[in-house]
């Protein structure tokens, strides 16, 4: 899978904020959304308008306060425009 990216972020710092996204995606789909929300912090302090992780960072603070049933299969409802 191969997916273009853009950043203003300089030479490493764009390889630490994709490793930092990556990560939380990871711990997201494992469930573990408060090692999720760390990563996803590291991400944004890289690059704050970094938006799929800003976007990640806000569901995962809704999963911790209001955790989905067991059976949940990782799919996001939008309910709101």
């Amino acid at each position: 899978f191969v997916e273009v990216v853009g950043c203003r972020c300089a030479g490493q710092r764009v390889d630490d904020l994709l490793g930092a996204y990556e990560r939380g995606l990871a711990a997201f789909h494992a469930r573990d959304w408060t090692k999720a929300v760390k990563a996803f912090d590291a991400a944004l302090a890289i690059h704050p308008g970094d938006g799929p992780s800003v976007v990640y960072h806000k569901r995962c603070q809704t999963l911790i306060e209001t955790p989905p049933d067991t059976d949940w299969d990782g799919v996001w409802t939008l309910v709101e425009k």
